[in-house]
């Protein structure tokens, strides 16, 4: 993940400094910046695909949550044992999905810090792009 200690920030020397740079050490550093953001786009394209699978085994688990208890309803009061056993696959099956809940909101969490991440170095890249590599 992208922090704030992260953010490329050009002080006036060195911006002087690379003025006096060839033109083939611009493009070194445009391509170092474009690889970086390319390299946060793949890794927030990673996470949404795995923030999608989880989001599908949520939904799996609260569907056989949803059996489970239709199950446990049908159930007659004079059959116990039954009872007690879907209550348990029903306990089992509420904390994979709250399990499966946290893992999905640490992953919009996480998808949602690298998107402004990416928003915020953006417009860095684009702006040194339209001035420097015409």
């Amino acid at each position: 993940m992208l922090n704030e200690s992260d953010r490329l920030v050009l002080t006036p020397a060195a911006a002087l400094q690379f003025k006096r740079n060839s033109p083939s050490q611009w493009a070194v550093a445009g391509a170092i910046a474009v690889s970086l953001l390319l390299c946060s786009c793949k890794e927030k394209d990673a996470l949404q695909k795995e923030q999608a699978d989880l989001q599908l085994a949520l939904n799996q688990a609260r569907a056989e949550l949803d059996t489970y208890q239709a199950k446990i309803n049908s159930v007659l009061p004079n059959v116990p044992a039954a009872a007690i056993a879907l209550e348990e696959q029903l306990k089992a099956s509420e904390k994979a999905n709250k399990e499966l809940t946290q893992a999905v909101t640490e992953l919009n969490s996480k998808a949602t810090r690298l998107q402004d991440a990416v928003t915020t170095l953006r417009p860095k890249v684009e702006a040194y792009k339209a001035k420097y590599l015409r």
